[in-house]
């Protein structure tokens, strides 16, 4: 699904060179869930969004989900998150006006997907993550980690099979953190692909695959870790 090779961004200045990622080369498939572990400033967040195609390399070459986005438009790039890639952050940016079953039916409503339609999706959705008695909650009236499972469900419409976070649990405690990553190892035992940038150790309990970045680079890539974590 996702498929880099030399793959660089570069920030230039009158000053400097930052190198925010240096050559990398990554092959990710579906079920698979990589935790992306490093430093901050190590690269983490600017190769998820390369991989996202909200940044564009410098150099080398990026396909994900089949679209080869060196040089592709700012459209495709947009129909590729719509369609492929479902986003997950920190902070949940859910509208604070919304329910949870209208904010996971925003972006089946810009697909064209309304009414009833959507409200059914939604809801399935909010029972995938757990929240089946939540869905005329405001945002509000949940906890943190309900919020960020809204943010999961909404990241999951339209049937996208990639799932990119960035520190998804930063903002949670332990007990909430795990859950978390459980629910994203549910997801990545359905057949999707989940990269996860993270500092939490529950990341690593729970993925499948870890990779450190240094420095811009991939410095360690360490396949079918977690089994051996939690026998430790």
């Amino acid at each position: 699904m996702i498929r880099a090779a030399h793959l660089s961004r570069h920030y230039v200045s009158e000053a400097e060179t930052v190198k925010a990622v240096d050559e990398v080369d990554l092959v990710a498939h579906r079920g698979e869930f990589i935790g992306l572990f490093g430093h901050s400033g190590s690269g983490k967040t600017t190769l998820l969004n390369l991989l996202a195609g909200l940044d564009m390399a410098s150099s080398g070459e990026l396909v994900v989900a089949g679209l080869q986005l060196r040089g592709a438009s700012e459209e495709r790039r947009i129909e590729l998150r719509r369609e492929s890639i479902g986003m997950v952050h920190q902070s949940d940016y859910l509208i604070e006006e919304f329910t949870a079953l209208e904010n996971v039916c925003l972006p089946l409503e810009a697909r064209g997907i309304r009414g009833k339609v959507a409200e059914e999706e939604a809801g399935e959705l909010l029972s995938r993550v757990g929240l089946e008695g939540y869905r005329d909650r405001l945002p509000r009236q949940l906890s943190g980690g309900q919020r960020q499972r809204v943010g999961i469900a909404r990241a999951l419409t339209g049937g996208r099979q990639i799932l990119l976070a960035d520190e998804p649990t930063g903002a949670l405690d332990s007990a909430n953190s795990e859950a978390i990553f459980e629910l994203l190892r549910g997801l990545c035992d359905e057949g999707r692909l989940v990269v996860v940038a993270s500092h939490d150790p529950a990341c690593r309990r729970h993925a499948t695959r870890v990779i450190s970045m240094l420095d811009g680079r991939i410095a360690t890539d360490v396949d079918d870790v977690a089994d051996d974590l939690v026998t430790c």
